[in-house]
């Protein structure tokens, strides 16, 4: 069930093929209308999210190949990051400089629903290569301004 009314309707909308307003209307917490305010990138993280349309994909900035990741609901409070909720961790491999993606389907994701739903964003919470050290989210972590 949908505890926020304006995100609600936002989504049913869309799922029904209407158009928002393209500037992107205000949701609650800053979020607005627009795919790409779904998502908070973290400057060290070696994945990288990107919401466009009804789609999210996952990107591997490294040379490494990364055996698993984790994915959480996060606000920004006082200039900091603060998680809300953490997803189990997924143990889909993404190639060396390579890229998962939900584009078949045709909602968006569970997580980023979720994450409306508690009035943040979807934030990379763990990612786990094949080789070398684990990468988490830290209270130092700085949010990506790309």
């Amino acid at each position: 069930m949908c505890k926020h009314f304006a995100i609600c309707f936002a989504i049913l909308l869309t799922t029904l093929g209407f158009a928002l307003d393209p500037i992107g209307s205000e949701l609650p917490n800053g979020l607005t209308s627009n795919p790409a305010n779904a998502v908070l990138n973290i400057e060290d993280s070696p994945i990288f999210l990107f919401a466009q349309g009804r789609s999210l994909s996952i990107r591997n900035l490294t040379a490494t190949p990364m055996k698993s990741y984790s994915l959480g609901c996060a606000r920004i409070e006082k200039g900091k990051v603060r998680l809300i909720r953490r997803f189990p961790a997924n143990l889909i491999e993404i190639p060396p400089r390579g890229e998962l993606s939900s584009a078949g389907v045709h909602l968006p994701p569970d997580e980023v629903l979720t994450c409306q739903d508690l009035q943040a964003r979807l934030i990379p919470v763990q990612a786990v290569p094949k080789a070398g050290d684990t990468w988490k989210l830290s209270p130092k972590s700085k949010i990506s301004i790309q």
